[in-house]
């Protein structure tokens, strides 16, 4: 019998709105949620709904365990952002808390050249990479570049100093643009693939790699020298078994090179000539809900095992290894925006009650300005849509596009309408 959760105290890194669903998630189970970061709950909107909030430094170690001893935490949580599973991992070994990680493994999880590396000690089809010093100091190894490239930092998230680069004039630039957003101060240069974004879920279970689900991320920006921004996520993927097929004994492979236990795995994917190459990965609970989809579709809760090993270190409750397949079609939109600030938003009773809409995120208010640099930082929010079949669901996605109405100051609709055949 699993141990009951009632009355156990979570304490929670994130103050993202998207952190309501961890709460919610966590209350249904009778845990109490307490969230400290540095922010107050302007910034940090999810701290309305935990039970308590500090506001604190969360890399001040003597303050934060002066906050699990005082409030007898019994688990430490952390999802949506690379930047906290270092202090996380360090926080859980301090306060001798159940963790999904080390802080030797947060070196795979956070560096994408360490993370590539392992990839092709496992097998798995990782994109060949220039060195970056060798670019710039060496003009034979310069002159005998493949354009394009992306030159992207090994540790930053949300596509922040991402570059893609067509010719030599600009290569120095977006490294040195790269070298800016990386805390290591490295970049990682690859080929640009041409192809079909995609990405694939697992969930390492005491060791046991299990495929869990595939979806398509069509990107939505026209930026030729930005990274195309994600525009919706979509499942299951068009392309799900080739997936499957391509990557599941290889990840086990890397699972047990890098002594991976219990926790996710999402890999990011481009399907080039109907071959799988693996850009980065997430090991983290991420923002594209596939934990609420699988959850509806599959019976298998996410959330709650991954709250259950924060609280007893037993990752638990569902089966892994039965059938994934999706009857319904799902997809997580990021609704972005085109540059402006933000001078009127619809409604959000209204919004909500677009068809097949199941959840609904603002993130942004009027008044913020929208200043697009290639990074999420253009993003309004997110909606989740369901529908039968993939070409309702695309009706769906473009009802919601038109109708959403977030106006400018000049009066104009800033959400970006890019809908076209590559959803398809």
């Amino acid at each position: 019998m699993m141990e009951s959760l009632k009355g156990k105290k979570l304490l929670m890194l994130e103050g993202n709105i998207l952190g309501k669903l961890v709460i919610d998630k966590a209350h249904e189970l009778g845990i109490e949620v307490i969230i400290a970061n540095w922010y107050s709950v302007e910034d940090a909107p999810a701290k309305a709904y935990a039970d308590k909030e500090y506001i604190v430094n969360i890399f001040d170690i003597p303050a934060m365990m002066k906050i699990v001893e005082d409030e007898h935490i019994d688990g430490i949580f952390t999802a949506y952002t690379d930047s906290h599973l270092h202090i996380y991992a360090r926080l859980c070994k301090e306060a001798g808390l159940p963790c999904f990680t080390t802080e030797d493994l947060c070196d795979v999880m956070v560096d994408k050249s360490v993370f590539k590396k392992y990839c092709r000690e496992a097998g798995l089809p990782v994109i060949d990479e220039y060195d970056a010093n060798k670019l710039l100091t060496d003009k034979a190894y310069l002159d005998a570049v493949d354009y394009p490239v992306i030159v992207k930092p090994v540790d930053s998230s949300g596509a922040r100093g991402i570059s893609i680069c067509h010719n030599a004039d600009t290569l120095s630039d977006a490294i040195q643009k790269g070298l800016s957003f990386s805390t290591s101060k490295k970049v990682v240069i690859e080929k640009y693939l041409r192809g079909e974004y995609c990405l694939a879920d697992f969930m390492i279970q005491d060791g046991k790699a299990y495929f869990c689900a595939s979806s398509d991320k069509p990107a939505n920006d026209d930026d030729k020298d930005n990274v195309n921004l994600p525009g919706a996520y979509i499942f299951p993927s068009k392309n799900n078994k080739l997936i499957e097929d391509s990557l599941s004994e290889a990840v086990q492979r890397f699972v047990d090179i890098i002594g991976y236990k219990n926790g996710l795995m999402c890999l990011e994917l481009i399907n080039s000539d109907n071959k799988i190459y693996i850009i980065e990965a997430q090991f983290r609970l991420g923002a594209k809900f596939q934990d609420i989809f699988m959850e509806q579709e599959l019976g298998i809760d996410q959330l709650e095992m991954l709250l259950r090993h924060a609280l007893t270190g037993k990752l638990e409750g569902y089966d892994l290894s039965g059938d994934k397949t999706f009857k319904n079609n799902y997809v997580l939109m990021n609704i972005l925006l085109k540059a402006g600030k933000i001078g009127s938003i619809q409604p959000y009773d209204e919004v909500k009650y677009f068809p097949n809409v199941c959840e609904y995120f603002p993130m942004k208010v009027v008044g913020d300005e929208i200043k697009p640099d290639g990074s999420m930082v253009q993003r309004f929010g997110k909606v989740s849509l369901v529908a039968e079949s993939r070409e309702k669901l695309l009706d769906a996605m473009r009802y919601f596009q038109n109708n959403l109405q977030i106006i400018d100051e000049n009066g104009d609709n800033m959400v970006i309408l890019s809908l076209d055949n590559h959803y398809c």
